[in-house]
């Protein structure tokens, strides 16, 4: 059996479900050519099928182009809110949190001599006041770490 040379507008239209109008938008977009009034090259079909499969791969394309654009935006959002002081590095902030640690630390394993001087049973006293100090923050601490590493959901 030998396909036909032409089509018409109606069978057109029945084989891509498209509308009239929107065959015409078809047309006046150049995607596809009227051999005459009611007739159209049978290869008419081949070349929306064409049209539609190239506008699917360029929205695939423009759909990451947009992704990456915005991480972009985001990027430079950042390196804005950072160089404003908005922001800093989450390894900044933990080196400051180490540094201040160990200078409260410090002070406080100190404490008890300073209080105490020589009276052993006052440097004693000192000294649990200060590890129930350190305990109940290193608690705290593992509390809090536990929520960071998604441990633990916040109350």
């Amino acid at each position: 059996m030998m396909l036909p040379s032409t089509i018409d507008t109606v069978t057109l239209r029945k084989l891509t479900g498209y509308s009239k109008a929107a065959i015409t938008d078809l047309e006046n977009a150049h995607v596809i050519k009227r051999e005459a009034t009611n007739a159209w090259p049978i290869d008419t079909v081949t070349k929306i099928i064409a049209y539609l499969r190239d506008r699917v791969r360029r929205n695939a394309v423009s759909d990451e182009r947009s992704r990456w654009e915005r991480a972009r935006a985001q990027r430079e959002e950042m390196r804005v809110r950072r160089e404003a002081g908005d922001l800093c590095r989450v390894s900044d902030f933990d080196a400051v949190l180490e540094e201040l640690g160990h200078a409260i630390l410090a002070r406080l394993q100190t404490l008890p001599a300073r209080i105490g001087g020589n009276d052993r049973a006052l440097r004693e006293r000192a000294q649990t006041e200060v590890d129930g100090v350190l305990n109940a923050i290193s608690i705290e601490m593992s509390v809090h770490a536990d929520r960071l590493e998604g441990k633990q959901e916040r109350e």
